[in-house]
């Protein structure tokens, strides 16, 4: 989808992610972004694309408007039902989550090179 057409004034790319924050305060302008997907209100927004378990620690925030998300972003929308509304998002920002990962990834790299 082109970001410029979908009607969306509001467009959301890795950089716009603060570590640490619950909610995305940053986007920017859709024009002359090549391709997104849209996302809604309440959708978690995660970075994911081309970085290591290590650069992923704390990179999930909330949307509190709809927008045009890049592809390089996953958005995680949380089923009420089995969840509390913000859980999700709440262990995507524990250190302790991202620190065992990242543990793992270490032992799991130590492994396959020896």
């Amino acid at each position: 989808m082109s970001p410029a057409k979908s009607g969306c004034e509001r467009f959301i790319r890795p950089e716009d992610l603060d570590a640490g924050q619950l909610f995305i305060k940053n986007f920017r302008s859709p024009e002359d972004i090549g391709s997104g997907k849209l996302c809604y209100e309440g959708d978690i927004i995660f970075a994911r694309r081309n970085v290591s378990v290590f650069q992923f620690k704390r990179r999930s925030s909330v949307l509190t408007f709809d927008a045009v998300c890049s592809d390089e972003l996953t958005v995680i929308r949380e089923n009420e039902k089995i969840l509390t509304k913000g859980f999700l998002n709440l262990i995507l920002n524990t250190t302790k989550l991202w620190d065992t990962l990242f543990l793992n990834q270490s032992v799991l790299s130590q492994m396959e090179r020896g």
